[in-house]
């Protein structure tokens, strides 16, 4: 997969100033050569996030046969806990990705149809229905997106859970001289980190339904 210089967001706000500063032209001419970038550009942000649901799909159905595995072994007390729950938040985290890696693709697929809506008739030309149609891509867009961020604070909640687990596991053994100090300082850290990433994608997700109230 290709990587991205800039951030899905970035790069549409970018798109949409370009969008804006060549409305003159589009005006009078749909089919400009802007609008085949716009939709060429999208279309490969498009075909890269398609790939990743895929990968998703294949890193879940391994994290879950992995725990099935992790799970029997747990049953017959033949596994220490803090493996069984690396194999519980594997396989939960992957299902959520793999939800959030479809929502993604349904945000893009969303943001294409804007574009196409604008491209295909001349701004000085769009009737009522049509700008009715174009806003109501729009908050399909909105909503996806804000689903999309609910969908990364559940996989954060998940982080969170499981690395509290690792720092009372951490703790345990060293009060039995088993673990570091420097162990435990690190787990206390990615708790830290954890909760952080959960509490900021939490306003943002926030935000987002406060905006998409708003329209």
């Amino acid at each position: 997969m290709a990587q991205r210089l800039l951030s899905t967001t970035t790069k549409s706000v970018l798109l949409g100033v370009l969008l804006g500063a060549f409305q003159p032209l589009l005006a009078e001419e749909p089919s400009h050569p802007l609008c085949r970038v716009l939709l060429q550009e999208e279309q490969s942000e498009r075909d890269d996030v398609e790939l990743s649901v895929e990968l998703a799909g294949t890193e879940l159905v391994a994290a879950e046969e992995i725990f099935r595995l992790l799970d029997r072994l747990w049953k017959d007390d033949a596994v220490e806990r803090i493996l069984f729950l690396r194999g519980k938040h594997d396989r939960d985290a992957a299902k959520l990705e793999r939800e959030h890696r479809a929502l993604l693709l349904e945000r893009q697929d969303a943001l294409i149809d804007q574009y196409r809506l604008l491209c295909d008739v001349p701004s000085s030309e769009i009737s009522e229905e049509q700008r009715a149609a174009i806003e109501r891509k729009y908050l399909r867009y909105l909503n996806l997106d804000c689903d999309r961020l609910s969908k990364e604070v559940a996989i954060a909640q998940v982080d969170l859970a499981y690395l509290q687990e690792v720092l009372e596991s951490v703790r345990d053994l060293r009060e039995n001289a088993v673990a570091t100090r420097q162990a435990v300082v690190l787990a206390e850290r990615d708790v830290a980190r954890a909760r952080q990433r959960n509490e900021q994608g939490s306003r943002r997700v926030e935000s987002c339904r406060r905006q998409l109230a708003g329209k």
